[in-house]
Order: structure tokens, then C-alpha cells, then sequence
């Protein structure tokens, strides 16, 4: 990873203490993960489920569930191609530089062949997202009155049998 290649290239442990450079390694791994997370959220979350998509082959499936990012070369550099997802999938050993190729020939294959093709912006998708983690914590909040409601019940039941 870019990190622990940083770590031992830019930072000699000649030139600096063990402390300085355990810290050093620390927040260069929590900035990879803040980047990791940006490329990899607004691809994948609020979309439909494997279970949702059984009835696709597993190689369609993989389209039917991720979307492509649309922006600008800038947004294409900065995700090294991961925001073309859906080619990522079908052609994992495709080079990046030849992806935006790759993208107009899957999106045209898949309005001719009626494969769902998801495109949005990055705000749109991370729209998305936020939706689904709305969901899914009115879903948790539920499944905890539920267990509250289901400990209690026991209770109430021995209770009324005294």
C-alpha cells in the first residue's frame, strides 16, 4: 500500500525517532483510509443487494450493482480509474488509461441488451449513500426497541404467572 511504501522510502528511521515515525505511519494510514472510503463508498453503497440481483449472471450481476462515477479528468485521476466501477468489474486486468474506451462500449452493450448501467455525479451518489445509512440506522433503531420489547416479555409472562 502507498502508505507503508511512504514509510519506509520518506521516512529513514535514520533521520527521525521511532515515535515520530510510528505517528508519521499512523496518519498517512488514516488518510489512505479517508481515500480509500471516498473512492469505494459512492460506488458500491445504496445499491441493490446481491439478493436482489440472483435472477442476473454473476458477471452481469456485478453491473446491476455498481455505478459509475461521471466527472472530469480531474475526479478520474484522483480515483485512478475506480470511478468507471462497472469496467473495473468486467475488465479487472483493463489498464486504467484505456477504461474511458471500455466505458462506451459497456454503456452502449448494456442500452442494446437492457442491463441496468448506473451513472450519476459524485453528489448524487453520495446522496445515495446517505440515504442508506439513513435506512439503515432507522433499521437498527427498530431492532433495538425490538430486543428491549422481546427481553421484557419473558419477564412479564413469569411475572403474571406468580
Amino acid at each position: 500500500m502507498l502508505s507503508h511504501l511512504l514509510f519506509w522510502i520518506a521516512l529513514p528511521r535514520v533521520w527521525i525517532g521511532w515515535g515520530q515515525a510510528l505517528l508519521n505511519y499512523c496518519v498517512l494510514t488514516w488518510i489512505q483510509g479517508v481515500y480509500l472510503a471516498f473512492v469505494f463508498l459512492p460506488n458500491h453503497l445504496g445499491r441493490k443487494t446481491e439478493e436482489d440481483t440472483m435472477a442476473w449472471p454473476a458477471v452481469l450481476r456485478q453491473v446491476v450493482i455498481t455505478r459509475n462515477l461521471s466527472g472530469s479528468m480531474l475526479l478520474t485521476h484522483l480515483c485512478m480509474g475506480l470511478n468507471s466501477h462497472i469496467e473495473h468489474y468486467l475488465f479487472g486486468t483493463l489498464p486504467a488509461t484505456r477504461i474511458s474506451e471500455a466505458r462506451k462500449t459497456t454503456r452502449l452493450l448494456c442500452q442494446r441488451y437492457g442491463v441496468p448501467y448506473s451513472e450519476c455525479s459524485v453528489l448524487e451518489a453520495l446522496g445515495e449513500v446517505q440515504r442508506y445509512n439513513r435506512q439503515m440506522a432507522s433499521i437498527a433503531q427498530h431492532a433495538r426497541f425490538l430486543r428491549r420489547v422481546l427481553v421484557q416479555v419473558p419477564r412479564l409472562l413469569w411475572s403474571g404467572t406468580k
